[in-house]
């Protein structure tokens, strides 16, 4: 599958391939981009999908915008930040680069140096607890853990972030008292931060900046991967991947059960099936829509290699 068909189209290709063809192994290119991000999310928030819907995302008063420039990637999203805006809703943005999301969208431009968002989000959390603006009954009631990152912050030494970031520690204070103070805070991150090595790190510790304030459960707030395709949230969500049903339902004997029920069909298939790059190397037959894997996947001379004697392969694309 891929992550430039639509809903429909992705939805349908899932159930082909489950009712028809008998096995869960469908997947789409989710599973590269934004497998650093979910393994963050899944264990901190309990899902790696996005937890704003957009028409929600004009309730916030206080916009994190990590490395995703808005103006010029995702202009419709870019329109609801800026009803929000004219409601009083502030813009924190980190980018080492100077886009038009920093000149015309940010409030607060943290310029940091490549690589370096832990060392900035972990200055922001140690300076919100010394400030006591953590919320505490959030945290209290929703989160677990809190004593083993306060312990992990008390070491930060913020004139050392300062010099690691290259962000003037005063910004770094703003941004972080801003986002606390905030009521309904929205984080929105795109494939930059999370394509790092350290990508799931990146992820992980924005989760932890949200849990420490609140910014989640609550129409507004969360964590938001924004992806890099059109569709990439669509498409899992309609099921497009070896270990997920549609609406992210864990595939089992559950599971399985739920959707023979409601398509009317028995003997759904309950064991996951195969991923992306083991499907591409040891499956010899390939139904292949909207996808290009030999544009997406790592070394692409081998796996040119590969494909050249697979058994059967359908192409089915408008290119």
């Amino acid at each position: 599958a891929s992550c430039r068909n639509s809903n429909e189209d992705a939805y349908v290709m899932q159930k082909f391939t489950r009712v028809v063809m008998g096995t869960n192994n469908v997947e789409y290119c989710g599973r590269l981009c934004h497998s650093p991000a979910a393994a963050a999310l899944i264990p901190a928030m309990g899902s790696g999908a996005m937890q704003t819907s957009q028409p929600e995302i004009e309730l916030a008063d206080c916009f994190f915008l990590a490395g995703i420039n808005l103006m010029e990637t995702f202009p419709m999203i870019m329109r609801r930040v800026l009803r929000a805006k004219a409601r009083g809703a502030k813009v924190i943005y980190t980018d080492p680069r100077k886009t038009a999301t920093a000149r015309y969208l940010a409030d607060i431009h943290l310029q940091l140096r490549s690589g370096t968002d832990a060392a900035l989000l972990s200055a922001m959390m140690s300076i919100i607890l010394a400030e006591g603006l953590e919320d505490k009954e959030f945290i209290a009631s929703k989160t677990a853990g809190f004593d083993e990152l306060r312990d992990s912050l008390s070491k930060v030494d913020l004139k050392e972030a300062e010099e690691i970031t290259g962000v003037p520690l005063e910004k770094i204070r703003e941004a972080a008292i801003t986002y606390a103070k905030a009521e309904r805070g929205c984080i929105l991150y795109d494939q930059g931060m999370s394509q790092h090595y350290v990508g799931t790190d990146n992820v992980r510790i924005h989760a932890n900046l949200a849990l420490l304030c609140g910014h989640a459960g609550k129409p507004g707030s969360g964590v938001n991967s924004m992806r890099g395709q059109i569709n990439g949230e669509g498409s899992g969500d309609m099921g497009c991947l070896c270990v997920f049903y549609p609406g992210f339902k864990r595939v089992g004997e559950e599971s399985a059960k739920f959707f023979e029920q409601a398509w009317g069909v028995d003997n759904l298939p309950t064991k996951p099936g195969v991923t992306y790059i083991d499907m591409l190397y040891k499956c010899p037959y390939l139904y292949i829509v909207g996808a290009d894997p030999m544009m997406v996947v790592p070394d692409v001379n081998n796996l040119k290699k590969t494909l050249e004697k697979a058994n059967f392969i359908v192409v089915q694309d408008i290119w």
